[in-house]
Order: C-alpha cells, then structure tokens, then sequence
C-alpha cells in the first residue's frame, strides 16, 4: 500500500468536520440545559465557539492518532508476514496439529 496524500487531506477534512459538529452539539446541548447566560447575549457565541473549537481539536487528534495507527501498521504487517513466512520455510512455525483418538497430539509439518 503507497502512501495517498489525497485520502490523508480528505480524511483530515471529515474529521475536522465531525470535530466541529460533535462540539457543536455538545454546546448546544449545554445551552438547551443551563439556558441564557445572565451577564450578557454576546457569551453565547463565545461559548458556542469554545465548543466548536474543542470539538475541531478533538477532531484533529482523531485524525492523527488514526494516521499514525495506519503507517505503523503499514510498516509491520510486511515485516510480521516475512517472519511467519520464515518459520513455516523451516517447520518452526507449524501450528497444525492433529489429535488422535487416544487423546496424544501429534504435530504435522505443512508440505
């Protein structure tokens, strides 16, 4: 799998958006259950904007924790595959086993 710079943009977007919408719901809510502020109309927008914001960063984190999850991913399952791939090449790695009626295992070596 090569790398996508495309996709990687695209995904940041997507989850940049439902950051922002998660936050905006969460601030919504809270303005449905405590109501108006008292000090002044122009809290609300702020207050909104604080949930936005937390929302986009918790939106980003996601993106990047999942971007990284990704790479590594891509990086060590050739490296895992190579390995199993040793073991079976020299019938260390043979988890085949049958047993026989007598309840003893025996183990076979893959052909």
């Amino acid at each position: 799998m090569k790398f996508n710079p495309k996709t990687l943009i695209k995904d940041f977007i997507i989850f940049s958006g439902l950051g922002c919408v998660a936050g905006a719901g969460v601030g919504f809510f809270i303005f449905l259950r405590l109501g108006f502020p008292k000090e002044s109309q122009y809290m609300i927008g702020y207050i909104f904007g604080l949930f936005v914001v937390s929302g986009l960063k918790f939106g980003i984190s996601i993106w990047v924790l999942r971007a990284v999850a990704s790479i590594l991913l891509q990086l060590w399952i050739p490296g895992f595959v190579r390995v199993f791939l040793l073991f079976q090449e020299h019938g260390l790695g043979s988890w085949r086993k049958s047993h026989s009626s007598f309840g003893e295992t025996t183990t076979r070596l893959m052909p």
